[in-house]
């Protein structure tokens, strides 16, 4: 029932801002959820078997429109997975759950054509932890179709005026989101795994409280994931976090960050791919600067050092070009890296991203420092 109003009720306002609706439609999502909760927690607390009889009856039902059949003293367990089932399996845990229509208290067996498949008995740890799984990922597949549903279409991003329907349906799904991370707090730490599109990370650090408990966990995805995607999705989150929760915890994960992300940047990416990298981190650094002046020294140095590395393959004249540039547009705004801007050659994508870090340093000392300016030593200037 739960993927019977997901796939069409959901779609249809997926096209039509209609708070009234929205709320409407999100009553209903939350019943099917609870009621889903309850029925596999009864299902776990019972731990339903089939009766040996009532396996003949629905094995022998079964035959008239397959080959399988089963011997009178089997449970039939189609998508069981055979052997022993590992926890924490992701996916094929769902699937586990879903599949199955049985829990068994001891050994069985399903036997389809030839081949013959041995069940093995679940503990009752092992079917709590894959309800729970189940549960979540159903919990988080809703957040992320909710998030998807905040995102504004073309029509809603060529409007200038900020009181437009799409606030109202955002806050109605913030809010919801809200109560879910109260909740299930594991719930946001898969959601941060999962990661969602950046440019609704200001939305919902603004509008969903709840979601700096994310903070406990954003510095394992960043350290484990291995993917650049999400450590710029990590270190974005940080950026917004931190200009509402001003707090030592996200001071601290912010500086680690910034640390990797130097190491990264001056020593481990090529030179292709560092302007591409460069550039993403340079708007959560101008915040982190504003969240955090303390920082700014350290933000500085990363700026200079990667930008000296970016400008050794252009040559002076397009250096100076570009610094003489910026000498009377102090209040330039980064521009957008699109699909077409990663398709320039190296030397094209070199200079934007070196102009857009000379924006950036010029913005850090703007607003990270009252006296406006910002002392370093000689040595990082010439690096």
């Amino acid at each position: 029932m739960l993927d019977t109003v997901i796939s069409s009720d959901f779609l249809f306002f997926q096209s039509i801002r209609c708070p009234s609706l929205l709320r409407i439609l999100l009553r209903i999502l939350e019943s099917n959820l609870l009621a889903s909760r309850s029925h596999w927690t009864h299902r776990l607390v019972e731990r339903i078997v089939i009766p040996p009889s009532a396996g003949n009856r629905s094995t022998a039902t079964a035959g008239s429109a397959s080959a399988t059949s089963t011997t009178a003293n089997s449970v039939t367990l189609t998508h069981l997975p055979s052997g022993p089932v590992r926890t924490g399996a992701g996916s094929s845990v769902v699937a586990a759950i879903n599949g199955s229509d049985t829990l068994s208290d001891g050994p069985a067996t399903a036997q389809s054509g030839n081949s013959q498949t041995t069940g093995t008995t679940l503990s009752d740890e092992e079917c709590e932890r894959l309800c729970s799984t189940m549960l979540l990922t159903q919990n988080a597949t809703v957040v992320h179709l909710l998030l998807e549903h905040c995102l504004p279409t073309e029509a809603e991003r060529d409007r200038a005026s900020e009181i437009t329907v799409l606030r109202e349906v955002r806050n109605i799904i913030c809010t919801y989101i809200h109560y879910m991370f109260i909740a299930e707090p594991a719930l946001a730490d898969v959601i941060v795994w999962q990661t969602y599109p950046r440019s609704l990370l200001a939305v919902s650090a603004q509008a969903i409280p709840s979601l700096h408990i994310c903070l406990d966990s954003v510095v394992n995805v960043f350290r484990l994931s291995g993917d650049y995607a999400k450590m710029i999705f990590c270190l974005d989150l940080v950026s917004h976090l931190s200009l509402h929760y001003n707090i030592q915890s996200a001071l601290e994960r912010a500086a680690f960050m910034i640390d990797s992300f130097y190491h990264i940047l001056t020593a481990v990416v090529s030179t292709d791919e560092r302007p591409d990298l460069f550039q993403a981190c340079l708007p959560a650094l101008v915040r982190l600067g504003e969240a955090f002046p303390s920082l700014a020294p350290v933000i500085v140095r990363l700026i200079l050092a990667v930008g000296a590395q970016i400008g050794n393959i252009l040559p002076e004249s397009t250096r100076t070009a570009l610094r003489l540039s910026l000498l009377g547009d102090r209040d330039s705004d980064l521009i957008e890296w699109t699909d077409e801007t990663l398709a320039l050659p190296l030397r094209e994508r070199s200079a934007i991203c070196l102009r857009q870090a000379m924006i950036t340093f010029d913005k850090i000392v703007r607003r990270s420092s009252a006296q406006r300016f910002l002392y370093y030593p000689p040595e990082w200037a010439s690096a």
